[in-house]
C-alpha cells in the first residue's frame, strides 16, 4: 500500500507568514510552502502535496505519480491525499432507497410488504431493507417509526420461536433510533397496522 500525504497550514510568526506543510504518513520526508493568496485555501494544500508528490516521484521514482484524491484532514487544518492505486472498496449510499428484493432473494412475504409500503409512502415511508437487517422494513426517517416485516413462513425468519409462541407476529410497529428500536406493537393484519401507524404517522 502506498503512503499517503498529509497537508498542515501553519500560521505566521514573527518572521515567517503562513505556510503549508506537507509530509508523507510513515517516512521523514517534507515540504513546506509560503501561502499562496492568489490561490483559495484548497488550492494551496493541493499545491503542497503536489510538489511533494513531484519531488519524490523524481527522487525516489514509482510509487508516486498518478492521480491522487483528496479528503479532509484532522481538526480542519489540513487534508490528506492518496494515490488512486486501483485498490479501493465501495460503501452503499444509504440515504437512496433500499430494495427489499434485492437485499432478501428468499423473502416470502412480498406481497405484504408492498401493500403497507403502497398504503404508507405518500406519508413518508420508505423501503430501508439491508441484508444485515433480520428481516425487511419500512421507515419513517423524519418521525423515527419503523415497520418490520417477518417472513411469512416463521422457520425461514430468525423468529421462529416466537412467532410459534405467538409473542412476535409478522408486521411489527416502533421506533427506531441510531442502534435502538422498539417495537411495541404485533400485528398479522396490514389493516390494522396501517390504521394504528396512521394514526400515530
Amino acid at each position: 500500500m502506498s503512503q499517503s500525504i498529509i497537508t498542515k497550514y501553519l500560521g505566521p510568526t514573527n518572521t515567517l507568514g503562513s505556510r503549508i506543510k506537507a509530509h508523507t504518513s510513515y517516512s521523514r520526508n517534507s515540504i513546506t510552502l509560503g501561502y499562496d493568496h492568489a490561490l483559495n485555501g484548497r488550492e494551496n494544500h493541493a499545491a503542497a502535496a503536489k510538489t511533494l508528490a513531484t519531488k519524490l516521484n523524481l527522487t525516489m521514482g514509482m510509487g508516486w505519480s498518478g492521480r491522487w484524491i483528496e479528503g479532509g484532514g484532522d481538526k480542519g487544518q489540513g487534508n490528506i491525499y492518496v494515490l488512486d492505486s486501483g485498490d479501493s472498496f465501495t460503501v452503499k449510499d444509504l440515504s437512496q432507497n433500499a430494495n427489499y428484493k434485492e437485499e432478501f432473494c428468499d423473502f416470502d412475504n412480498g406481497e405484504a410488504f408492498e401493500k403497507i409500503l403502497n398504503a404508507l409512502s405518500k406519508y413518508g415511508w420508505r423501503d430501508n431493507s439491508w441484508n444485515d437487517n433480520p428481516m425487511p422494513c419500512i421507515i419513517n426517517k423524519s418521525r423515527n417509526l419503523i415497520i418490520w416485516v417477518d417472513y411469512k413462513d416463521p422457520k425461514k425468519g430468525e423468529f421462529a420461536e416466537e412467532r410459534k409462541a405467538g409473542s412476535t407476529k409478522q408486521f411489527m410497529f416502533g421506533t427506531c433510533y441510531p442502534g435502538d428500536y422498539i417495537e411495541p406493537s404485533h400485528h398479522d393484519d396490514i389493516s390494522a397496522l396501517v390504521k394504528q401507524v396512521l394514526a400515530e404517522n
